[in-house]
């Protein structure tokens, strides 16, 4: 079985530009949506490609990219929601043109469980229905094929495994997946590296795996890209900060509550404060056994807080008992 079955170009980079143009354009225009995972490490190019790709697509219908970029290329949470439906809906007469959606990756997104899931989600939802609407190619990029959940894996057409060294160009090799039927009741779904056949002029066919070494898209291109994709990574890195800083807030703040409800109780609870702890009536302090550390989840800080929160709240007890007489106060008293 063979993937593509193109004419050689002149040149190799213009005969990858014709098999990515046969692999993904051609379906599309025959109304069978393309999903495109793009797997690689932190700086291999792969949202680059993904560039590339959809730069082929819509110069195939006459259409430039760079107009269009900006509104298929998803990098901040709300634009799922946003820009698809824009698409989706034809809002404008650009977006009736748009076939392509770029779901970015972002390592601090992925890393949250919450946001994965809806991720997941929204892309087999949006790959599921969209055919009836609009058939459309997505590419998925991520740092890990494991970053996409299995549900997911299942919608993949196209698995792009990317690396690069330093200096030289992306190596990119290129997989489908097909139904591995061993048994009736086990199917697997597997992977297999892309294949077809090259027709050159004087009439020959040549059996071709390819493993591309693309260029960089047009510089127009590029430039559009990152004019939007650094102001919108910064802007949700600031968020997730002010976030986190709000999460953290609050969880010292049910820290210190729990802190002082401990305090209480043993304030009222004489019996457990005295196992575990010594009162001095003329330094008026009280401190826990060392032997009493052991048994709580505590560091100093946090021992050293309770132990000030217990005398206080040992004094303010006395005080209200005996009138403002404090001499002579002890736990047993």
């Amino acid at each position: 079985m063979i993937d593509f079955q193109v004419e050689w170009q002149g040149t190799e980079e213009a005969t990858t530009e014709k098999i990515l143009e046969h692999l993904v354009s051609r379906p599309l225009s025959s109304g069978l949506p393309q999903t495109i995972a793009m797997i690689g490490k932190s700086r291999t190019g792969k949202s680059v490609l993904a560039l590339l790709i959809q730069d082929i697509i819509y110069k195939s219908k006459g259409l430039d990219f760079v107009e269009i970029l900006e509104h298929c290329v998803l990098i901040k949470p709300n634009d799922y929601s946003t820009k698809t439906r824009a698409i989706l809906k034809g809002e404008t007469k650009l977006h009736k043109k748009i076939v392509s959606l770029q779901m970015d990756e972002a390592k601090f997104l992925i890393n949250s469980d919450d946001w994965q899931k809806l991720k997941n989600k929204a892309i087999r939802t949006i790959a599921a229905t969209s055919a009836t609407i609009k058939p459309m190619a997505f590419f998925i990029v991520a740092q890990m094929l494991g970053d996409i959940d299995s549900k997911t894996r299942k919608t993949i057409d196209y698995l792009f495994v990317i690396t690069r060294k330093p200096g030289q160009k992306p190596r990119v090799i290129p997989y489908t997946f097909y139904e591995k039927i061993n048994d009736v009741d086990r199917v697997r779904v597997s992977p297999r590296r892309i294949r077809g056949n090259i027709i050159y002029p004087d009439g020959r066919s040549v059996f071709y795996t390819p493993t591309f070494r693309p260029s960089l898209p047009r510089k127009e291109v590029l430039e559009k890209y990152w004019s939007f994709e650094k102001k919108d990574k910064a802007s949700e890195i600031f968020a997730l900060l002010d976030e986190i800083e709000d999460e953290s807030n609050k969880l010292a703040g049910k820290d210190q509550e729990k802190i002082k409800d401990f305090a209480n109780h043993l304030v009222n609870n004489p019996e457990e404060l005295a196992k575990i702890g010594k009162w001095s009536s003329s330094s008026k302090k009280w401190v826990f056994d060392k032997s009493a550390k052991q048994r709580y989840n505590y560091g100093n800080k946090e021992f050293k807080l309770i132990e000030q929160m217990v005398v206080e709240s040992l004094l303010s007890k006395k005080e209200k008992e005996l009138g403002g007489v404090e001499d002579g106060l002890s736990v047993e008293q």
